[in-house]
């Protein structure tokens, strides 16, 4: 492998999971033809998920809630290179290895000067957050955001008793 790339399986076996180009039986011999995920190693980037989980005014009459265009950032540890996706995009466009996902059609940007949202509410840059964020004011009294098939965050201004039923 080239100096500066790494190999994106994280054991040998991980291999079988990927997908397969070709395959043929020659011989009493198996041949496949596999395509192995190859990366730059600056390339890597962490995903965060944003979740729209409404802000509380302080009088408690009012919830604020920042909707961003897109959901999920993907950003390197220099913070310098990222990548916007909404959901349909991670799950549609991109393959997924154990923990790892590889999104081939999707260039990794870096756009220093332009400032979005989903960056602003990382960066936790307030004014940015003002000017680039949508920003919806509402009276909602509670409100359930799934985060897995068996995870759920319940959001309400006050304290309640929640019976669960399984």
């Amino acid at each position: 492998i080239k100096e500066g790339y790494t190999l994106g399986l994280d054991e040998v076996t991980d291999i079988i999971q990927k997908d397969c180009s070709f395959v043929s039986f020659e011989g009493g011999a198996i041949i496949s033809l596999l395509n192995i995920p190859i990366y730059k190693i600056q390339t890597e980037l962490s995903a965060y998920q944003y979740l729209n989980i409404p802000l509380t005014t302080s009088d408690n009459d009012t919830a604020i809630t920042i909707q961003p265009q897109n959901s999920i950032l993907a950003i390197n540890l220099q913070n310098e290179l990222f990548i916007e996706l909404s959901n349909y995009d991670l799950q549609h466009n991109c393959k997924r290895l154990k923990e790892k996902y590889f999104c081939e059609q999707k260039a990794v940007l870096k756009r220093s000067q332009q400032k979005t949202c989903l960056t602003s509410l990382f960066r936790q840059n307030n004014d940015e957050i003002s000017k680039t964020c949508a920003i919806q004011i509402s009276t909602i009294e509670e409100k359930v955001l799934q985060l897995n098939t068996t995870t759920f965050l319940i959001y309400t201004k006050n304290e309640k008793q929640i019976y669960i039923t399984c």
